[in-house]
């Protein structure tokens, strides 16, 4: 699986066992041109109970906005390493991209917001799978 260093944005408060936990992040990648972080999906597997309680914690100071639904807004400070299987042309989010089954690698704490992943990397990788099919 090929990876991206994504930004977290947005968050979901998890279900069950996850329940006082953030289980779901929505992820998106860097426009250097508009200077805005742009949704390309999101990923809540691959995480350790361990991880999910540090990422809980490090979100906790970055909501912003109301949340509706479990659902609320992330100011863009994290940034992770995300797998994924394949990018795929999507409507639903604003990069006009989507993540095929994400998964959670890692956090890089090493990397600034901008440093991560830009919409014209998205483009190339997902231009590059069209050749090898």
């Amino acid at each position: 699986m090929e990876t991206l260093d994504l930004v977290v944005v947005g968050a979901e408060w998890g279900f069950g066992r996850r329940a006082n936990l953030i289980g779901s992040y929505t992820v998106a990648c860097y426009d250097p041109e508009t200077l805005r972080y742009l949704q390309v999906g999101k990923v809540g597997t691959g995480l350790t109970d361990d991880q999910l309680k540090e990422l809980t914690e490090m979100l906790s100071g970055l909501m912003e906005g109301g949340e509706a639904g479990g659902v609320f807004a992330i100011r863009p400070k994290i940034v992770l390493e995300i797998a994924f299987e394949e990018i795929q042309k999507s409507p639903n989010y604003d990069s006009g991209f989507a993540l095929r089954f994400p998964r959670f690698i890692r956090i890089r704490d090493d990397k600034d917001p901008e440093e991560a992943d830009t919409i014209q990397r998205i483009g190339k990788v997902y231009s590059q799978q069209l050749k090898r099919l």
